[in-house]
């Protein structure tokens, strides 16, 4: 084989696998570690390894026996073990491509495992913007590659596809009411990820329940025209956050919105809710009404929404009611959806931008080797 894919994170997960579709497109040979959401999400018939780091038959031996060139791994919030991979790879003199997936943590993800930062040979992100920071926050210039966000490459088709089905069907069998809009709260494992209080050095300042409990009292007086829905994170604690909406709900109908993904949500939503997740980043790239609610943020790294023109966004206590009371505005006069906003188009090409690196890379060590 001549490249090995790693993550750990299902948005990692989803932004690599449409980059090594295209790879296997190409008839370029791959194989994926037997670890996280990739593992489980990718087509069963991709060549595998397991995700076992020294000893015998291990990935260490692999790369000391020259059995892969290549070694690509995203990021991830906790899991280390892709970190760890990369390390491994590098240390033995093997090029480490890194693939991010979030306007978020550029330096911060690639030293989850206590150790000083690892630099990859490459480092792949999605606009001008997350390169910007990325420079800022210590991350060389000449490692970074603008390629878009592969798991966006597919989003005007799926929509388009979605959008010849029956709406008013969809509401039903969902169990949603079709007479009022509908608001989707997007969460994410705050609480779980970075703590619930100034103890935990990562905290954000919020939780996704102080989040919700805050969002339920604000949504009381527009209960007769608005419905709640949540869509949990595959990682979340789903009868946790299902008992905080129990508790905090009043008079709002909704509750846990069984969809297939968040992205049939937000198809769906006449209005967008959340935290930082890149649902609310598809949602606007979709024109829906988007809302941004981080109230007393204490990282400002996490304002990553501020900076996209037409998104609402609260890091302040005090900006709740007149941030709301826009967004709310802006759900009401929305028409139905029609367009794209144009960055879209980055990201259609994302997966072959990030592929065509990746054999660039490859093709350019082989010829090396040839020539010695």
């Amino acid at each position: 084989m001549s490249i090995l894919a790693a993550s750990g994170d299902i948005g990692g997960a989803m932004a690599i696998i449409p980059v090594l579709k295209y790879l296997s497109d190409c008839n370029e040979p791959f194989a994926i570690v037997e670890h996280g959401f990739l593992a489980s999400k990718a087509p069963k018939t991709w060549k595998r390894v397991p995700a076992v780091l020294e000893g015998s038959g291990s990935l260490e031996r692999f790369f000391k026996d020259d059995c892969f060139k290549e070694v690509v791994f995203t990021t991830s919030v906790k899991d280390t073990f892709p970190l760890k991979l990369a390390r491994t790879a590098a240390r033995q003199g093997v090029p480490v491509l890194c693939l991010l997936d979030n306007w978020m943590n550029y330096i911060y993800r690639l030293g989850i495992d206590g150790e000083p930062a690892f630099i990859p040979t490459v480092y792949m992100v999605m606009d001008d913007l997350a390169k910007a920071e990325a420079i800022r926050e210590g991350v060389p210039e000449s490692v970074l590659r603008v390629v878009g966000q592969p798991a966006l490459g597919s989003l005007a088709d799926d929509y388009q596809s979605w959008k010849k089905q029956d709406r008013a069907k969809y509401f039903e069998s969902a169990g949603l009411d079709i007479t009022k809009k509908l608001v989707v709260f997007i969460s994410e494992p705050v609480s779980d990820d970075q703590g619930s209080g100034p103890e935990n050095t990562q905290y954000r300042g919020y939780t996704e329940k102080t989040v919700l409990k805050e969002l339920c009292a604000r949504f009381q007086p527009f209960a007769d025209k608005y419905q709640l829905w949540l869509v949990p994170h595959p990682r979340q604690d789903v009868d946790g956050l299902h008992k905080v909406w129990e508790q905090s709900r009043g008079v709002l109908e909704g509750g846990i919105f069984k969809v297939k993904n968040g992205r049939q949500a937000i198809f769906m939503a006449d209005g967008v809710a959340g935290m930082v997740s890149i649902l609310l980043y598809e949602a606007w790239l979709m024109n829906k009404p988007v809302i941004s609610l981080q109230p007393g943020l204490c990282r400002p790294q996490l304002d990553i929404f501020r900076k996209r023109n037409g998104i609402f966004c609260v890091t302040k206590a005090s900006e709740w009611d007149i941030v709301m009371t826009a967004w709310v505005c802006k759900i009401d006069k929305s028409s139905k959806f029609d367009s794209f906003r144009k960055d879209i188009e980055l990201h259609i090409q994302a997966p072959y931008r990030a592929g065509k690196i990746i054999i660039d890379y490859l093709n350019n060590k082989r010829i090396k080797r040839r020539a010695l």
